[in-house]
């Protein structure tokens, strides 16, 4: 019994000094020379730690450059933890899985390439027929995800497109995509100009359900149309969208929706005439147009509205 203790201690011991005296030195200098040598990009940590009691991961901090030097990805304190449950149960179980303080910018360049397209495998030159993969089981008891910017650039239209995102917090507790019960969870978002989306609601992936409230508040009409100016004849000079609602929705074998309470508002509307068109003295302007008391479901085909009200249309 006594040398079974012996050789537990050891082997415990040579499990932590492995750990911190080899393992965590490694992943502060091998990942920055590996993405450099073959990617061509910097990647720069803060302290990187495998922590042998927690079986977790932890970042303090990382940035990932383009292959132009320029900014492409950084991130705060970052962490994953590997849940001891991973043994009994089914798939991988984490713990926890944060990412805070997280930067992004993705780039749509001109011959249709992306600036993170080095970092994807290549293609295929023969297509091969596989089986549909299926969805890894993961369970996760805590997702914690925070942005503090999210930039979308397209630079293959005529007049670059430009985007920014930022106030991303996503705060899900019980995500699993093995278990069927559906978990809540609660999606803030801060768009450009100051709209918000917020969403509270459940999914279970499993059984292709998800139901939940949808509440979109003063999003930025202007920016919707940058993101539309090449297909439309006029421009947006100002307005607002809000947008809110109860949704059921299953996407399994057939796709079932259902729909309550919803309400749909354009608030302080102006409208002009695109760029190029003689069309003097031409405009619309709108204080506030208010659809409510929507509902509608997939089961009857069937659609209403309570009231529509118009206020200030010139």
């Amino acid at each position: 019994m006594l040398l079974i203790k012996r050789l537990f201690i050891a082997c415990v011991a040579l499990y932590y000094g492995l750990t911190l005296l080899v393992i965590t030195p490694a992943l502060n200098f091998l990942p920055g020379w590996y993405v450099e040598k073959h990617y061509g990009r910097t990647l720069e940590t803060g302290f990187v730690i495998l922590n042998p009691f927690k079986l977790s991961l932890d970042v303090a901090s990382a940035a990932l450059s383009e292959t132009s030097g320029e900014s492409f990805l950084s991130l705060g304190e970052t962490s994953v933890n590997l849940s001891m449950a991973s043994l009994w149960q089914q798939g991988w179980v984490l713990d926890e899985l944060k990412v805070h303080d997280l930067a992004v910018k993705l780039v749509r360049f001109e011959d249709e390439t992306f600036n993170f397209s080095n970092l994807l495998p290549p293609e295929s030159a023969e297509p091969v027929d596989e089986p549909p993969a299926e969805i890894p089981a993961i369970t996760l008891s805590l997702l914690d995800i925070e942005a503090r910017e999210i930039t979308l650039i397209d630079q293959t239209r005529s007049k670059p497109y430009q985007s920014q995102w930022s106030g991303l917090a996503i705060r899900v507790e019980d995500l699993s995509t093995v278990f069927e019960e559906g978990k809540p969870y609660t999606l803030a978002l801060t768009g450009p100009q100051g709209g918000t989306l917020d969403w509270q609601g459940t999914i279970s992936i499993p059984n292709s359900h998800s139901e939940g409230t949808l509440r979109i508040d003063g999003l930025s009409l202007v920016n919707l149309w940058h993101l539309a100016e090449p297909w439309v004849a006029f421009e947006i000079a100002q307005g607002r969208l809000d947008v809110s609602g109860t949704y059921n929705v299953n996407w399994g074998e057939a796709l079932a929706y259902s729909l309550e309470d919803g309400a749909v508002a354009l608030r302080e509307l102006s409208v002009i005439p695109g760029s190029g068109a003689k069309l003097e003295d031409t405009n619309v302007q709108l204080k506030q147009l208010s659809v409510n008391a929507i509902s509608a479901t997939s089961k009857t085909q069937h659609a209403s509205v309570g009231l529509i009200d118009i206020d200030g249309l010139n």
